[in-house]
C-alpha cells in the first residue's frame, strides 16, 4: 500500500532537476518492469541510466557490483583496485588503436563534463556544438550546453555557447570565439 507519508517526502525533501516525475514511488525493479507503491507492474521505456540496454538489476551487474563491495568500494584516486586496473586493460585491449586510456568516474554529468574538459584541452577551441532539447547533466558546463525545454539554463553559459528557441533539434553555434583566461 502507498506510503503517503514518503510520496510527500519526494516531493518536499528531494531538489528535482527536470519537469517530469511520476506521482507515486517505486519499489523494486527487474528486467525491462518497474513496480510502484501502488503494486502496479509498469513496462519502463524511460531510458534511464544504465538499465536503457541492460535492464534493471541485470544478474552480471549485480554480482560485480556485490565482488567489487567485498574487495574495495571506494578509495582515494590514487590507490587503484585491482579490479579497475583489469578494467582498464580489458578496454585498452578491446578499444581501436590509438585510443586506450580511460577515465572511471559515477555520473553522466561528469562525463560529459570531462568530455568538454578533454575536447577543449585536445583542440584549445571553446565552441560547443548543442542540441535543442538535449540534456547533459546537471554540472556546470554540462548543464551549460543543456538545452531541454524545462532545464534550459541549468549553468552557466561557457564561452561562446548560445541555445536555439527551436522545438527542433538544432546545432548551434557561436559565430565568435571567446578567448579562454589565462
Amino acid at each position: 500500500m502507498a506510503d503517503e507519508e514518503l510520496r510527500r517526502a519526494a516531493r518536499e525533501l528531494l531538489v528535482r532537476y527536470g519537469g517530469d516525475a511520476f506521482p507515486t514511488l517505486f519499489v523494486s525493479a527487474k528486467g525491462s518492469t518497474v513496480r510502484d507503491d501502488e503494486g502496479r507492474e509498469i513496462l519502463d521505456f524511460t531510458s534511464g541510466q544504465m538499465c536503457a540496454t541492460i535492464g534493471h538489476n541485470h544478474p552480471a551487474i549485480v554480482a560485480a557490483i556485490k565482488e567489487s563491495a567485498d574487495s574495495a568500494v571506494h578509495m582515494f584516486s590514487g590507490m587503484i583496485p585491482e579490479s579497475v586496473a583489469r578494467l582498464a586493460k580489458k578496454l585498452a585491449d578491446w578499444l581501436p588503436r590509438p585510443l586506450k586510456r580511460s577515465l572511471f568516474i559515477n555520473t553522466g554529468s561528469e562525463s560529459n563534463e570531462a568530455a568538454l574538459k578533454m575536447a577543449k584541452l585536445a583542440t584549445g577551441g571553446w565552441e560547443v556544438l548543442a542540441l535543442g532539447g538535449s540534456w547533459h547533466g546537471v554540472t556546470g558546463m554540462a548543464g551549460a550546453v543543456s538545452f531541454a525545454s524545462d532545464r534550459r539554463g541549468t549553468g552557466p553559459n561557457p564561452p561562446a555557447c548560445t541555445s536555439s528557441q527551436s522545438p527542433m533539434p538544432t546545432a548551434v553555434l557561436s559565430s565568435t570565439a571567446a578567448t579562454p583566461a589565462t
